[in-house]
């Protein structure tokens, strides 16, 4: 029993040594699920923070400025604007352009129906694409109509009973007009999907030949490195580019997902989310000096790009700090480009900043990685 537990003892010394002694262990250990603790911790979240809202006010008296007083002295709103005249071609621009997350509208005859003790309708139009955070914008915005009810209702001596349901609610939802969280979901789920298998495939790449010591070989070909990297790369958006395919074909088919826009425009989205999405992907192939190591660090990457991309709650609810850094994030603005290409109907216009910003940090990591390539190959 004292030879095993001394054998025990001696393996388990050698196990921690070699964990320990070794300071790129140490990094991949701890220095990671800190920075997930922090990135979840920050990012991770459901609440809706902040609602700009926009208030078309045709009204104009007293009753219809208490009701709207209301809404400005919640901390959650905050009024962006005041539309004169709400014009359904107005409204969908500042819908469509992430302006505002919801419009109050209040009619000219509120404060005449209030005074008859009939029902006053007031109008919540809500940007319904993220249909969890309307449904919550909306649920806050109940939440300010009955108590600008119960006030009411106390202002009138307690005695006027329906008083407390004279002011009701009445929504209208855009781009999204059932709340089918689907139509939110799937099309953001194409983008991850698609991401993830493209950056493992493309880490693997480099990785597995030098693994294999066929990448010496390769080298002493005539091949230049960036030919080498070319060709890799090319090899690993073909498959992405059939798996997007596929993946789009179930999602028109079989979730029955609408599509208001050109296939052009969605497959020059799947040429740029691709090429940044391998691009990143050998650039993690060709630093990792071994496969465990590739499969190590791309795993690391996708967690915290996942959690960034506004996939699971939104990019404005996060801190600065974390919405900067999704800027390189590719799923953060393919995730964004499918949901108004599904949803709203995009055009180049509206899908132009998001394509520069994938084409940006492709060709970023993709000079990274010839650079270090290169590098190798010489040493």
């Amino acid at each position: 029993m004292r030879e095993i537990l001394q054998r025990f003892r001696a393996l388990l010394r050698k196990e921690l040594l070699q964990l320990f002694g070794d300071p790129k262990s140490c990094f991949v250990l701890v220095v990671p699920a800190m920075m997930q603790l922090f990135v979840f911790g920050y990012a991770a979240t459901f609440d809706l923070k902040k609602i700009d809202y926009a208030v078309c006010d045709r009204d104009r008296t007293t009753e219809s400025r208490a009701l709207i007083a209301k809404f400005d002295a919640n901390p959650i709103f905050r009024r962006a604007a005041d539309i004169p005249a709400a014009s359904a071609a107005e409204i969908e621009e500042r819908f469509a352009s992430h302006e505002l997350k919801l419009i109050i509208v209040v009619p000219e005859n509120f404060s005449r129906e209030l005074a008859g003790g009939n029902t006053a309708p007031v109008q919540a139009l809500v940007d319904a694409r993220n249909s969890n955070s309307a449904g919550t914008a909306l649920v806050y915005a109940g939440t300010i109509v009955d108590a600008f009810n119960r006030d009411n209702a106390q202002h009138s001596g307690g005695n006027a009973a329906p008083a407390a349901a004279r002011v009701t609610l009445k929504t209208r939802a855009w781009f999204n007009e059932n709340f089918n969280a689907r139509f939110f979901i799937i099309p953001s789920l194409l983008a991850a999907i698609t991401f993830m298998d493209i950056l493992l495939a493309a880490a693997l790449a480099v990785a597995k030949e030098r693994d294999a010591g066929t990448l010496d070989q390769l080298r002493l070909t005539p091949f230049a490195p960036w030919e080498i990297l070319t060709v890799k790369g090319a090899a690993i958006a073909l498959v992405g580019f059939i798996q997007a395919t596929t993946c789009l074909l179930v999602i028109l088919f079989w979730f029955r997902i609408p599509f208001h826009s050109a296939l052009s425009l969605l497959y020059l989205l799947f040429t740029a989310f691709i090429f940044a999405g391998t691009a990143l992907g050998i650039l993690v192939s060709v630093l990792s000096k071994t496969l465990q190591r590739a499969l190590m660090t791309a795993f690391f990457f996708i967690v915290p790009a996942v959690m960034l991309s506004g996939l699971l709650s939104p990019v404005e609810n996060m801190p600065l700090i974390f919405r900067k850094i999704s800027f390189f994030n590719p799923i953060r603005h393919g995730t964004e480009a499918l949901r108004r290409l599904f949803l709203e109907g995009a055009t180049f216009a509206d899908l132009a900043p998001l394509l520069f910003a994938l084409c940006l940090t492709g060709t970023l990591a993709a000079a990274i990685a010839l650079a270090f390539f290169r590098r190798k190959s010489r040493d």
